[in-house]
């Protein structure tokens, strides 16, 4: 049978991978060895794909603690590293054949604007997905693993600690095993609030230096932080802030409505958008810096646009029948509507 030469570079890319993923993160690693991995990888998108995927697989696959740094995880004497290296390549040689849990099986749910989809997982874990979201799912003997492309899901998670449940949304995952918890992807920004049970959140963006004598880039999230029931963790570009949840406004949208408690309209149109088939415009950073309390009801974002010219300084203007743009009202002018 004929060799693949783009999988044999996909792995070659792999290995060299693995080894600069053990070499920095020894306790001993030299500025000179931090300076020669970032010319690595530097090199090519190739290399930094490859490098997140040694990173991403690591850390899925539990042979990190996430109770602690992973630096501490790997010990110097040589032997040790050999061997981490050598469990990471057998790893990976798994993950090139069959993807990151040995399976082909890989499932992928979409919903249109305002559709909502139940789901039964194949260990009985149960799956509500709300409008306009994308939820990727595979499921192998060993684990359990999700990504949240877009949107937003609600997870009720069956307890098995022999496969660990991992949900992958921007730039962190969250591991649960028997909890209950909601996670919202809009643009970047993720919000994840538990129920039931703890979960852990981690980062998975890789370290990065910006040159041999600057310290190292720590990730979104500086550290693994454990969420109890009654919390939420936001983060995106910014660090994670973790603080109380309204679990009640959190997963109100199961039962057709979207409740804030001032949030900025440029978080909430977003969230809005994903259940009517227009496209909302806000026009101006002072438009998307207004906050905003109270309910948007799903079939009912028309007349809610309508509501902002009564709350806010707002003017709501429909260009055409599938955009609506928002924009600061001018000194003086009364409410239109159109």
């Amino acid at each position: 049978m004929a060799t693949d030469p783009t999988r044999q570079g996909d792995d070659v890319l792999l290995r060299e991978a693995a080894e600069w993923f053990e070499l920095v993160h020894r306790d001993d690693a030299r500025t000179e060895d931090l300076a020669r991995w970032q010319a690595w990888l530097s090199g090519s998108d190739e290399r930094r794909h490859a490098f997140r995927s040694v990173e991403d697989l690591w850390h899925t696959a539990g042979q990190i603690p996430r109770s602690q740094p992973v630096s501490r995880r790997i010990p110097h004497p040589r032997w040790a590293a050999a061997v981490a290296v050598v469990t990471l390549l057998g790893m990976l040689w798994a993950w090139s054949q069959w993807g990151p849990f040995g399976s082909h099986d890989l499932s992928v749910v979409a919903t249109r604007p305002g559709e909502h989809r139940e789901l039964s997982l194949p260990d009985g874990s149960r799956l509500m997905v709300g409008g306009r979201s994308e939820i990727k799912v595979q499921y192998t003997p060993a684990a359990r693993y999700l990504v949240i492309e877009n949107g937003e899901a609600y997870f009720n998670v069956q307890h098995d600690p022999s496969r660990p449940f991992v949900v992958r949304a921007g730039s962190a995952t969250i591991t649960a095993v028997g909890t209950a918890f909601n996670v919202h992807n809009v643009q970047g920004r993720v919000v994840v609030t538990v129920v039931e049970g703890s979960v852990e959140v981690a980062s998975v963006v890789p370290i990065t230096m910006q040159g041999s004598a600057t310290p190292r880039v720590e990730p979104v999230l500086p550290r693994p932080t454990r969420l109890k029931a009654g919390q939420e963790m936001v983060y995106g570009d910014r660090l994670a802030e973790v603080r109380l949840a309204d679990v009640g406004e959190a997963t109100s949208w199961q039962a057709g409505r979207l409740e804030y408690l001032r949030e900025p309209l440029k978080y909430v149109v977003p969230d809005v958008q994903r259940y009517t088939t227009r496209q909302i415009v806000i026009a101006d950073e002072e438009v998307g810096a207004m906050r905003y309390a109270g309910t948007v009801f799903e079939g009912e974002v028309d007349d809610w646009l309508k509501s902002l010219e009564h709350s806010f300084d707002i003017e709501v203007v429909y260009v055409n029948d599938q955009t609506v743009l928002l924009r600061h009202r001018q000194a003086g002018k009364g409410a239109s509507g159109q």
